[in-house]
């Protein structure tokens, strides 16, 4: 049997996670089986244990494909975007749905995660990521900041604390408005985009 080229072989483990987290965002991660996924997937039982051990590296695996998406848009940000430029472009029309639709299956899961000890460790590190991307993202910003209201250049302890109180509100307006899109189908979004806009620094 001819050996898979890694083209292949990422083709394949990628049709393997999108398969699981169509299982994962419908049954919920208890309730999805190896069973299911492998009938999702279309491909046989042995090609998805030659790429994964078991359900929970699967689980490990979508996570990181969904925070490789973020990674993307991070990595496509301009130089010194501010905590209102990062918003605007998350929830444009491009990215918003996606995003959206990941919220969703994610807000499941950690809720789901309040019974279960292994889905509490599979995604206990991915708020922190995102976390560390938005810090990340507006640290350029945050220095200009500060330096306009000091004669000082900031220390690296004030630039860290500042964006750390960023991130954390950047993170609660954004699961905010999430949540509300998410349970709420007769919401506005464009009005509650612009109210979300507001509550972040230009």
């Amino acid at each position: 049997m001819p050996r898979l080229t890694d083209a292949t072989k990422a083709a394949r483990r990628k049709q393997i996670t999108d398969a699981a987290f169509e299982c994962f965002t419908t049954n919920g991660y208890t309730q999805t089986s190896m069973s299911d996924i492998i009938k999702a997937s279309g491909l046989s039982s042995g090609s998805i244990y030659s790429h994964f051990a078991s359900k929970a590296d699967i689980f490990a695996a979508t996570i990181e494909s969904r925070l490789d998406e973020l990674e993307e848009i991070y990595n496509n940000l301009p130089d010194t975007p501010s905590p209102r430029d990062i918003l605007r472009i998350i929830l444009n029309t491009s990215a918003d749905l996606p995003i959206r639709a990941n919220f969703a299956a994610v807000l499941r899961l950690r809720l789901e995660a309040a019974s279960n000890e292994e889905l509490q460790g599979l995604t206990g590190t991915m708020m922190s990521t995102v976390r560390t991307y938005i810090r990340r993202a507006v640290e350029p910003w945050a220095r200009i900041k500060l330096s306009e209201h000091s004669a000082e250049e900031p220390t690296q302890d004030t630039v860290d604390r500042f964006t750390a109180d960023i991130a954390d509100a950047f993170m609660v307006i954004v699961q905010g408005y999430l949540v509300r899109t998410t349970l709420d189908s007769s919401v506005n979004h464009t009005h509650l985009q612009q109210l979300c806009m507001t509550m972040l620094p230009a």
